[in-house]
């Protein structure tokens, strides 16, 4: 049985053919893959290969087709409901955009997990969701609007929020997305030290290349055309060693249908 009281020691996660689909379309077959306790793991692929429709999947807001998502060897989907609520509080999720809400400002965002949790006072709230836009470089701007920051800080703000309620796992979906090369480089290094400093897994669906290569620890190539995932291996092994041209390409930046000249 999960307990959302337990200490937020990062679990393993197991994926094992895990089957994907919207009616009669199917969009990835038989998905396997682990996340080590403490490990970032980046789910990359062309768009449309279903990449956040896997970390849908993961977080509970989508039911696969077949196969099994487990947490510490406990298979989420076939678990109780009040079991899979309890391990969902160990997730700190960050939706493309930053998903935060306009009206609130960001203290009044970080805290809404928490508040909507009930644990706690109110001065638990602010003191904690003050510390999390600190630990983000936010701690100037916790009385503004999302409106009135750029959209790096919104993706941090989202962070901060994702780390409402001490997660043991995160997963991020594009946090890149967006941002220019000096943020995603800032945004890169945020994650590696949360990494370091709560001891959390990542799971991170992403295009930016050069983040896989800077902070996944292994990653796992969606191959929209297959609707298959090639085997996990570490960035650098699929780039150099991949086992399709597609991959190999893909993590080169090439177009793999140009026909290069001799040299």
């Amino acid at each position: 049985m999960f307990d959302d009281r337990s200490p937020t020691r990062a679990p393993s996660i197991e994926v094992r053919g895990l089957t994907m689909a919207f009616a009669a379309r199917v969009i990835m077959r038989d998905v396997d893959f682990t996340v080590k306790p403490g490990s970032i793991l980046a789910l990359i692929g062309g768009s449309g290969s279903g990449k956040s429709t896997i970390l849908r999947a993961m977080v509970g807001l989508l039911r696969p087709a077949s196969g099994s998502v487990a947490y510490d060897g406990a298979d989420y989907w076939s678990s109780p409901p009040a079991d899979r609520t309890a391990l969902a509080r160990r997730f700190g999720v960050l939706f493309q955009g930053g998903a935060l809400w306009s009206s609130l400002t960001l203290e009044e965002n970080v805290i809404l997990p928490m508040q909507m949790l009930g644990r706690g006072t109110r001065r638990d709230w602010t003191t904690k969701a003050r510390e999390r836009l600190e630990m983000v470089g936010l701690a100037d701007a916790a009385a503004r609007l999302p409106a009135e920051i750029s959209g790096g800080m919104r993706k941090r703000a989202g962070i901060a929020r994702a780390l409402a309620l001490d997660p043991s796992v995160l997963f991020l979906d594009e946090p890149s997305a967006g941002l220019d090369p000096i943020a995603s480089r800032r945004l890169d290094d945020l994650l590696l030290s949360l990494r370091e400093h709560l001891g959390a897994s990542i799971v991170i669906v992403t295009h930016e290349l050069a983040s896989v290569f800077a902070i996944a620890d292994t990653c796992v190539f969606l191959d929209a055309g297959t609707q298959t995932a090639l085997p996990q291996d570490r960035p650098t092994e699929l780039r150099d060693h991949g086992p399709t041209p597609l991959v190999r390409a893909f993590l080169r930046r090439e177009d793999p249908n140009e026909r290069r000249s001799a040299p």
